[in-house]
């Protein structure tokens, strides 16, 4: 059995914030320490602990909450949902009110609890904004407010933000899988402090613990 396994059943933290926070009170202890780990020099803890908070801050500023872009492609959503009431009305008006749901689709509407609109997802509204195109041309609004001078350049836009978020997103992946394979080594180095803590002092190893900066002190 892995030595280290008699330690998964303690607390450090699996929540990132709460993680680095273990590590940052850990490390001033470990290093003024004359505790020596072979495996997990100290300069090396700590040269890890600041790559793993650098990246975690990364991910935080591009993180979905915080990307300009995301933050665009709804506003630029509502624009189109907005506009998707005028072009109804155009579709009543040549075709009838009771005829006219048989014709949203073609302009790329989906129904929906709230009724006909663009559908939501960021693939299928691109897709429905060109049917929306298409049916205003073929159907003669094109030259209507919210005709092809609306709809071209909302494709563009729309398409245009999708691809940008696509990068960030892209670059938010590359971010964790890094940050998860620095986590995993910190939380061997801080499995490996315990373990030698323990085997050190024996009968007082929990207080050892609390002195370097684990607070919890199951096992």
């Amino acid at each position: 059995m892995d030595i280290l396994s008699v330690f998964k059943k303690s607390a450090i933290p699996a929540a990132d914030k709460d993680f680095l926070t273990l590590c940052r009170r850990v490390e001033p202890n470990y290093t003024s320490s004359e505790l020596v780990v072979a495996s997990f020099q100290k300069t090396v803890f700590t040269n890890l602990i600041n790559e793993y908070e650098n990246l975690l801050n990364e991910m935080y500023m591009q993180r979905t909450d915080r990307n300009p872009a995301i933050k665009k492609i709804e506003e630029t959503k509502k624009k189109n949902y907005e506009a998707v009431t005028f072009v109804k009305l155009y579709i009543k008006e040549k075709f009838g009110k009771d005829m006219a749901e048989r014709y949203y689709p073609e302009f790329g509407l989906t129904k929906s609890s709230r009724g006909y609109n663009l559908p939501y997802a960021q693939e299928a509204h691109a897709a429905a904004l060109e049917k929306m195109l298409s049916a205003v041309n073929k159907n003669g609004f094109a030259a209507n407010k919210f005709g092809a001078a609306f709809w071209e350049p909302a494709i563009v836009e729309y398409k245009t933000l999708i691809a940008t978020n696509n990068v960030t997103t892209e670059s938010i992946s590359g971010f964790g899988s890094r940050k998860n394979d620095l986590k995993e080594m910190l939380k061997t180095g801080l499995n490996q402090i315990r373990l030698i803590i323990r085997a050190n002092y024996p009968n007082n190893y929990k207080a050892e613990w609390r002195k370097m900066g684990f607070l919890n002190e199951r096992l």
